[in-house]
């Protein structure tokens, strides 16, 4: 009992100091990336939008856990960190009797104590993100697994598991595949007669579907398809798998890389690709068809690409899409003192030294470490960022106790020839998860920029401007943080460090199309239409599916009287965007200069069909039928 409480205690007392220094950082209040698309949909749950109008995209679990504190307590995000430190600290104990089980009393007591003090997971428990649900819920499933490993007969752990498997897929949906681990292992199991294992598999199946068919029932009626839990799995296994993927987050359109955008995004694009209007089942399997193409039509590339996944997977670096430890550890001494210590760097190699040292007990309990390996590969068929390898931690602070009790014992017994082997595997595990494939002044950069463009969303210029300045001084040859502050000093009329802003995004980023746009953007400000014509071009095949730029370079030709082209331009963007009142617009002003009245008068009365307070198309639109009808009158 002791130890559970000092496990507790500790755990939690870390976590409520490192809250309590951050409460005055400007990302205490400022959410961005999925934290704030989590937070506005826990919002309109909260407000009485309980069902919502269509298939769930993203993860709902913790979004409806949000929104019953946001309707129990207001919007209250420090009561929220307070009630995710409760369940980190609560998952710490629950690993600690998962080793005692699987290993010994002091495995069990120092695992607890690892997941602890470990930096990243009191990094994780304080983000407004799923991350921290997901991590008690593996530490839950973790437990009631030590526990039918001793005693497969007993009923309430299969069902137990069951629904924690339902509630971990409900918010990491990728983590149904340790599901059928646990199937297989319960078939295998020698010590039960059929009947049992049927009995253990229905109890499994229960508390699965009590989970999971509420949300697919509720999906299904407001798509009209079958949707497990959610409906981005296509979308997600094309991010990761595709020409030029790399094995982190790439957004479907350049800059546009926010929960907001990319649902709009993946439909639009599939809708286009497929000339008609599509279900979210629909989208899904165009994606899916994309991946599925570029690995079998280049399968070297995507075995190259899955190596270097998993060299990702094991990496010391924290892969970045929002936000980084190595800022907030700015505010908080834990996280300051552990960063260094605590990471996959250090903790791998403790995990070869545990499973090389337990491998007798593991090869008994292999259920174990098979949904390691099960839940690694599920990443790694998509792509790796920190907060998606994180879940990974209470099973591998296990292993890696394992092997620190074990160290004893093995200077004590271990017979001298043994010793080679043992250190040259545990060596090779800790060179290939220490390899230097990233920067963490990369990963830092793009947590500043991002706290950059949550300020200046918030109207909070200067305070922006000092974040991208922060983020260029980490990582000068990333392009976005100088466009971001570009276009703050734009806005703000400072039009001359704009432009030279522009130009050094374009230098360090030449393959940038958004860098050449907004490039562009500027020159046609200052009425440059000829350089900014040369870089509009150039940016159009780096930003395939991006109507604003074929818009940006239409307009600019038609300025120039090459309507021909700028026709062209504005057909595509119609065609990415058949409701687009602007694009109707565009087109027909362009066809109408061109001379082409009847193509011109049917695509401004579609302009102004869609919206009808546009009242320069109106004016445009009279003026093409004037003139198609004096073409048209006798004697002309």
């Amino acid at each position: 009992m002791f130890p559970a409480l000092a496990i507790f205690a500790s755990a939690f007392l870390l976590r409520l100091t490192h809250i309590w220094q951050i409460r005055q950082a400007p990302f205490f209040e400022l959410l961005f990336g999925d934290g704030m698309a989590y937070d506005q949909w826990a919002v309109r749950i909260a407000a009485g939008d309980w069902l919502g109008t269509s298939v769930f995209y993203q993860a709902p679990l913790y979004p409806y856990l949000l929104g019953l504190v946001y309707a129990g307590a207001g919007h209250d995000l420090l009561l929220v960190r307070v009630l995710q430190a409760l369940l980190g600290a609560s998952g710490c104990v629950l690993v600690a009797l998962a080793g005692e089980r699987l290993f010994d009393r002091q495995a069990g007591v120092i695992a607890g104590f690892l997941l602890a003090l470990s930096a990243p997971a009191i990094f994780f428990d304080a983000l407004i993100q799923k991350t921290a649900l997901e991590t008690f819920l593996m530490c839950v499933l973790l437990y009631f697994t030590t526990r039918v490993v001793d005693e497969p007969e007993e009923r309430a752990s299969w069902f137990l598991l069951g629904l924690t498997g339902g509630g971990l897929a409900l918010s990491r949906e990728n983590t149904l595949i340790l599901l059928p681990v646990l199937c297989v292992w319960l078939w295998s199991e020698w010590r039960l007669p059929v009947r049992r294992r049927w009995a253990m598999s229905l109890m499994l199946a229960g508390g699965l579907a009590l989970l999971l068919a509420p949300a697919t029932i509720r999906n299904a009626v407001a798509g009209g398809g079958f949707h497990l839990t959610t409906s981005q799995l296509g979308t997600n296994l094309y991010i990761g798998n595709h020409p030029g993927a790399d094995g982190t987050y790439q957004p479907l359109r350049s800059g546009r890389g926010t929960a907001e955008y990319e649902r709009t995004d993946a439909t639009d694009i599939a809708a286009r690709a497929a000339g008609r209007a599509l279900t979210p089942a629909e989208v899904s399997s165009y994606w899916t068809r994309r991946a599925l193409d570029f690995v079998l039509s280049e399968p070297v590339a995507a075995i190259g690409l899955t190596a270097r996944k998993a060299m990702l997977l094991i990496n010391r670096v924290d892969i970045v899409d929002t936000e980084d430890m190595q800022t907030y550890a700015e505010w908080s001494w834990p996280l300051r003192l552990g960063r260094w210590t605590f990471h996959f760097g250090v903790l791998l190699p403790l995990v070869a030294l545990g499973v090389w040292t337990r491998w007798r007990r593991l090869q008994r309990a292999w259920i174990v470490p098979a949904m390691v390996l099960a839940y690694a590969g599920g990443i790694v068929v998509f792509y790796v960022v920190a907060r998606y390898r994180h879940p990974l931690t209470p099973f591998l602070v296990v292993f890696a106790a394992a092997g620190l009790t074990a160290l004893p014992r093995l200077v004590r017994d271990m017979p001298r020839h043994q010793w080679g082997a043992m250190s040259a595997a545990v060596l090779v595990v800790a060179i290939l998860a220490n390899w230097p494939l990233l920067s963490r002044d990369a990963m830092q950069a793009v947590s500043e920029t991002n706290l950059g463009v949550a300020l200046q969303d918030a109207g909070r210029t200067e305070e922006a401007l000092s974040r991208y300045r922060r983020a260029i001084d980490l990582q000068a040859t990333d392009p976005a943080p100088y466009l971001n502050m570009g276009a703050v000093l734009q806005g703000s009329g400072r039009i001359d460090e704009a432009a030279a802003l522009f130009v050094k995004a374009v230098e360090v980023g030449p393959d940038s199309g958004e860098a050449r746009y907004f490039l562009a953007k500027s020159l046609l400000e200052r009425q440059r239409t000829t350089e900014a014509i040369a870089h509009l071009r150039e940016a159009v095949p780096r930003m395939p599916d991006s109507p604003d730029v074929r818009t940006s370079l239409g307009i600019a030709l038609a300025s120039q009287g090459t309507f021909s082209e700028a026709i062209g331009l504005f057909r595509e963007v119609v065609e990415m965007s058949p409701a687009s009142a602007i694009a109707h617009w565009n087109l027909g002003s362009a066809l109408a200069a061109a001379g082409q009245l009847d193509e011109a008068v049917q695509e401004l009365e579609i302009s102004v069909r869609l919206d009808p307070a546009h009242t320069q198309a109106r004016a445009d639109l009279d003026s093409a039928r004037q003139l198609r009808d004096e073409q048209r009158s006798p004697g002309r």
